[in-house]
């Protein structure tokens, strides 16, 4: 049969963007992969290096994110569906996180570390919002999700020893039990609900996918991804219950009763009961054993409370590290706060966490609105809102806020990010 050039022509230019669309999935997905994975699988190390030295590798990762960011752009601009909103926020706090440079004692360390998260964050903006359009975006986060699972089984066959650290917990390719923890956390949430979209003979291998995910993250014996996790499951389950009760119509009077009757629960007895059983299955409340460090944070954020010291210029810089300076034994062998509001709040004071807040509490209530009232892709935007309960859960006890290569960060700014995109008018993409 004869084509005309025309339809030649539209072939070719169709066959073109597929190609591209791959390509930049696939870069992408690479990117995911070196978060996930890091540049030293398998090495014991601190999350933040306390001798403030840099990770070529972790350069090159950003660099290369950004000139794949820029080509994107270049190529796509007229056919973005960025929200202005979202993205003039983005450059309006990570402006504020460079200014900082002017009141910080170590300007050149808050220049450094705000440029790159300004790089990733706008560079993640532009890269998601293509990947989104495509269609692209989850099923390059999932594949990559099976990649890693998939080398942590073989790791756990062919190379044992190396996957189970000095006590004997499980730890994978993962530099540490903590990290492998909020990875298969993150893991077990994804494929869950994975199992909930896809088709009978797809949800087998999800489901199985999901089964591994907990069986890793459980021999991590990891608490605080243990804990949170199962306090996101809770918060989740209240989220889909209030959806039952929203679908069944008419009973607005009683979900605001319901919500009372939660609240007042949550106010007088859940603590106690959450100290109960924290005790029990842990003997520790506060999981890490480590929140002493933040009447130290507390006390040097007192020294600067509305701007903070700067952003990035409290931890990880060698010998000018307020907690080795000061000579503080009990605190300087750490990097972070161990709580992600306290160092933000410590580098970039009241002004900032509540900068920080808004944006929070934007993107939280946009999806719980999406999932409770949505009839439409209420499932992705489910999966989404789980994930970002647990980021912001895990950051109770851990310190991931902004931390461009942290796998917490990239997969909170990615499921923020495709909650602001998939607007209810727009449910055809995924």
């Amino acid at each position: 049969m004869q084509m005309y050039p025309e339809a030649r022509s539209r072939t070719t230019v169709h066959v073109a963007l597929l190609i591209q669309e791959r390509a930049v999935a696939l870069m992408f997905g690479a990117y995911l992969c070196f978060v996930f994975i890091g540049s030293r699988p398998y090495q014991n190390l601190l999350i933040a290096d306390s001798s403030g030295e840099t990770d070529v590798f972790r350069q090159l990762a950003v660099f290369g994110l950004c000139i794949l960011a820029a080509l994107v752009f270049l190529v796509e601009r007229h056919r973005s569906r960025v929200s202005i909103l979202m993205l003039l926020y983005t450059l309006v706090f990570c402006g504020f996180l460079l200014l900082s440079s002017r009141w910080s004692q170590f300007p050149e360390f808050v220049i450094r570390r705000a440029g790159m998260v300004t790089l990733v964050s706008v560079s993640l903006c532009v890269l998601i919002d293509y990947l989104y359009r495509t269609r692209l975006l989850l099923p390059t986060l999932v594949a990559v999700l099976g990649v890693v699972l998939l080398i942590d089984v073989l790791s756990m066959v062919f190379l044992y020893s190396q996957s189970i650290d000095h006590d004997g917990r499980w730890k994978g390719i993962h530099i540490h039990k903590n990290v492998a923890g909020g990875i298969m956390a993150v893991s077990a949430i994804t494929f869950a609900w994975l199992t909930t979209l896809c088709q009978r003979r797809q949800s087998v291998f999800t489901a199985l996918a999901t089964i591994v995910s907990l069986v890793f993250l459980v021999l991590t014996a990891s608490k605080t991804s243990l804990a949170l996790f199962a306090g996101c499951s809770a918060l989740m389950f209240l989220l889909l219950t209030l959806r039952l009760l929203h679908s069944l119509g008419g009973l607005k009077a009683l979900i605001i009763v319901l919500a009372a009757v939660v609240l007042v629960i949550a106010t007088v007895d859940m603590p106690r009961a959450l100290i109960g059983l924290l005790k029990l299955f842990y003997g520790d409340v506060t999981l890490t054993g480590r929140i002493w460090i933040w009447d130290f944070v507390l006390a040097k954020h007192n020294e600067a409370f509305w701007l903070g010291h700067g952003f990035g210029s409290f931890w990880g810089m060698g010998a000018d590290t307020p907690a080795i300076r000061e000579d503080l034994p009990s605190v300087r062998e750490f990097g972070q706060a161990h709580n992600g509001y306290l160092d933000i709040l410590v580098q970039t004071g009241v002004v900032g966490l509540c900068f920080f807040g808004v944006m929070l509490l934007y993107v939280v209530g946009l999806g719980i609105k999406r999932v409770v009232s949505d009839v439409s892709d209420w499932k992705k935007v489910a999966l989404c809102v789980n994930i970002i309960l647990f980021v912001m859960l895990h950051n109770l006890l851990e310190s991931t806020w902004l931390s461009v290569l942290s796998v917490e960060w990239t997969v909170f700014i990615i499921a923020a990010f495709y909650l602001v995109l998939d607007r209810p008018q727009s449910t055809n993409a995924s």
